[in-house]
């Protein structure tokens, strides 16, 4: 089974690849342990909002709507699969090493480890492996 990084299973974002979710040449979709393959789409899991998808990703919500043709920004639902951007990518690919831990990356990168085990959509927190790809948002601004 291949590291999943699925910066919410349709996150999309910059995860996998081979092992988990690189950001190079054509990424793929690895379903399962939630695995990020590439950075231009995110998939809805239950309790998000469209504002605080937005806020992840340095995103406005009214782009959000307007790349997916939402009428109503209240109406997104689990498994729904949401283009982030139009040609960049809102992610940066963290690619784990051996000894990494969430809480570590996080602390890196300035973000809980618990918004980045829901945005990369991982089950189990505690459960990284070696290769396996994160999607970090990029700072404020730097799209």
């Amino acid at each position: 089974m291949d590291p999943a990084v699925h910066c919410p299973r349709g996150l999309v974002c910059a995860l996998l690849k081979s092992t988990a979710r690189p950001q190079q040449s054509a990424p793929e979709k690895v379903h399962g342990e939630g695995i990020m393959v590439d950075c231009d789409t995110y998939t809805v899991q239950r309790g998000d909002t469209l504002s605080e998808i937005g806020e992840w990703f340095h995103v406005p919500s009214k782009e959000l709507q307007y790349l997916n043709d939402i009428r109503d920004p209240d109406s997104i639902y689990p498994g729904q699969e949401l283009r982030l951007a139009r040609d960049q990518q809102v992610c940066t690919v963290y690619t784990v090493r051996e000894g990494d831990t969430l809480s570590e990356i996080g602390e890196l990168y300035r973000v809980q480890w618990q918004t980045l085990a829901h945005y990369n959509h991982l089950a189990n927190p505690d459960v990284i492996r070696p290769g396996q790809k994160i999607c970090i948002p990029q700072q404020a601004g730097a799209c």
